[in-house]
């Protein structure tokens, strides 16, 4: 077992905090983009879903 950082989902939600802070909203303080535990049950989809980032399907 593991635990993933989730890089893509940070720099997604710091350029959507960053574009709603232009914009006049008001923005939390601390975004928590959350982690991912890997496990040998749910290891395929991560690699799924990381290869679909860096194919730029998602």
């Amino acid at each position: 077992m593991s635990v993933a950082q989730q890089p893509y989902e940070m720099g997604y939600l710091a350029c959507q905090t960053a574009y709603d802070k232009l914009q006049g909203k008001d923005v939390d303080a601390v975004v928590d983009p959350g982690i991912e535990v890997i496990s040998p049950e749910n290891a395929q989809a991560r690699i799924d879903k990381v290869n679909g980032y860096l194919a730029g399907q998602n």
